[in-house]
């Protein structure tokens, strides 16, 4: 994609009319409305080729890093739920 690094104006996108050092650019929105504007990033660009989903899961033991670990050697991807004692409200 073609990529324009300056000269931005207010005419690109009302956003610009700040500095880039002003506090308005610390709120991750306002970034992203800037960012992901179709006009900037057109939506074929963030739209997956293919739609992935899940091929399979097992469950291992969640408080053992060497299983953790082979499993990210192995190039799988591990996810884990746990409940922080005394922060979650009872069922």
């Amino acid at each position: 994609m073609p990529y324009r690094s300056t000269n931005y104006t207010t005419a690109d996108h009302p956003h610009m009319r700040y500095e880039h050092f002003e506090d308005f650019w610390k709120v991750q929105r306002n970034q992203s409305d800037v960012n992901l504007d179709p006009r900037f990033l057109p939506r074929a660009a963030v739209r997956p080729a293919r739609t992935f989903a899940v091929q399979s899961s097992r469950v291992i033991d969640a408080r053992s890093a060497v299983a953790i670990e082979t499993e990210l050697a192995a190039g799988r991807e591990v996810v884990w739920d746990f409940l922080v004692a005394q922060t979650a409200a009872p069922l």
